[in-house]
C-alpha cells in the first residue's frame, strides 16, 4: 500500500509518540493516521490490541499496516471529545444542562465498560487503557471511538474513569467542567456500580499537588 505523510499531529505534552495524518496514494486520497512508536514493544502491543479489539466489535480505528517503525491506521473522521467538551461548556457559559450532557456521558461510560468487558476477557486479567486523555477519544456519528491504546496495563476498572475526570478538570471552564464530572460520577455509580472511591484513589495518585482542592470539591 502506498501512503504519503501529509502533516504531524501529536498531541502536544506527548513525549514518548509522534502521529501524522497521512493520505493512501488512491484516487479518493483516503485520509488515514500513522503513528511512531518509541519501541518496537510498545508498538507490536498496539497493534495488537487494535486488531483484537476490532475483532470483537469494540469500536477502534483498523489497522491498515505495521511497519518498522509504526502503524498506519484507519482515520477516524469526527470531533474529539475535549473538542465537544469545549463546544458544549461554551453552549452552556449561562447554566450547565444536564439533560444535554447526558447522552455523551453514557456513551463515554459505555465505552469504557466495553473495553474492560472485552479486554478483560482478552487478558484474563482487569486491563485499563491508562492514556484515557480526551483527545484519544472520537464522536463519529454518535459512536465514540478509542484512538491509543499502547500504555494498557493491569488494574482496576475504575482507574480509567479517575484518571479521564483529572484530565477532564485540566482545560475548560472549571466550574463547567465539575458539574460535567460530577454528573459523571453519579451515573457511574447509580446505574454502572463503580466504586467511586477506586476512582478517588486514582484521581490522586495522579494528581498535582494543586489539583488536590479540585478533588476535594468534585467528592463534596
Amino acid at each position: 500500500m502506498k501512503w504519503i505523510q501529509k502533516k504531524e499531529i501529536t498531541r502536544e505534552g506527548n513525549q514518548q509518540n509522534r502521529v501524522f495524518y497521512a493520505e493512501i496514494e488512491n484516487d479518493e486520497k483516503t485520509p488515514c493516521a500513522y503513528k511512531m512508536f518509541s519501541s518496537q514493544e510498545a508498538k507490536d502491543r498496539e497493534a495488537m490490541l487494535l486488531k483484537t479489539l476490532r475483532r470483537h466489535a469494540l469500536r477502534v480505528p483498523q489497522v491498515l499496516e505495521v511497519d518498522d517503525k509504526g502503524i498506519l491506521r484507519e482515520w477516524i473522521e469526527g470531533l474529539t471529545i475535549e473538542e465537544i467538551l469545549i463546544e458544549m461548556e461554551e453552549a452552556q457559559a449561562g447554566q450547565y444542562d444536564a439533560s444535554a450532557n447526558e447522552s455523551l456521558i453514557y456513551r463515554l461510560i459505555n465505552w469504557f465498560y466495553d473495553f474492560h468487558t472485552i479486554a478483560s476477557c482478552m487478558e484474563h486479567q482487569n486491563l485499563v487503557m491508562y492514556d484515557v486523555h480526551p483527545s484519544n477519544f472520537v464522536l463519529r456519528r454518535g459512536q465514540i471511538y478509542g484512538l491509543d491504546f499502547e500504555d494498557c496495563r493491569p488494574g482496576v476498572v475504575e482507574t480509567d474513569f479517575g484518571r479521564f475526570m483529572i484530565f477532564l478538570m485540566r482545560d475548560g471552564l472549571f466550574e463547567w467542567r465539575l458539574a460535567f464530572v460530577k454528573q459523571m460520577m453519579k451515573s457511574m455509580e447509580g446505574e454502572f456500580r463503580y466504586n467511586l472511591e477506586l476512582a478517588r484513589q486514582a484521581m490522586e495518585d495522579m494528581s498535582k499537588k494543586e489539583e488536590w482542592k479540585s478533588i476535594e470539591l468534585i467528592f463534596n
